[in-house]
């Protein structure tokens, strides 16, 4: 069995503010998952980062079985690039972001046996209604829907 993640965040630029959206395909349904970060977020590259380690950590809780490969889809390279080969970010956040989700993948690889994981580029916003943009469209909108909501809390 394959299980599939689609991941999204968003961030404000005014103030160190995120969310995050992920729909996860696995062996029985899809489980989706929203909400604001309760730790600050620096950029749009550790939001999609702190998006990706949140969906992999429900991966790793799950108690499925017979998994044989997990493949991540995302619109953002900086945050697989970051993950898959290191390097730098402007964002602490970011970096340490990238090395825990080396650390739930590595786990993930253990508890299924799996040689690892593999990422996708999707398209953000293509408009196309594909099953793969259709779920990242879900996770655009439900990411957007969470900061609104933290930023309303903010101002209040």
């Amino acid at each position: 069995m394959t299980i599939t993640i689609f991941s999204d965040a968003s961030h404000a630029h005014v103030k160190p503010v995120g969310s995050y959206a992920y729909w996860i395909e696995g062996p029985y349904g899809a489980v989706k998952e929203s909400g604001a970060f309760t730790s600050p977020c620096q950029n749009a590259t550790e939001a999609e980062i702190k998006a990706i380690a949140n969906a992999l950590a429900a991966c790793l809780a799950a108690g499925w079985d017979d998994v044989q490969s997990i493949v991540v889809n995302c619109d953002s390279l900086p945050a697989m690039h970051l993950i898959q080969k290191g390097g730098k970010n402007k964002s602490p956040g970011a970096h340490y972001g990238a090395l825990y989700c080396n650390y739930l993948i590595h786990g993930l690889q253990l508890k299924y046996g799996i040689p690892g994981i593999s990422f996708r580029h999707i398209k953000a916003h293509s408009g196309r209604g594909d099953p793969r943009s259709l779920r990242n469209n879900w996770c655009d909108k439900e990411a957007k829907k969470e900061l609104n909501k933290a930023l309303s809390q903010l101002r209040a």
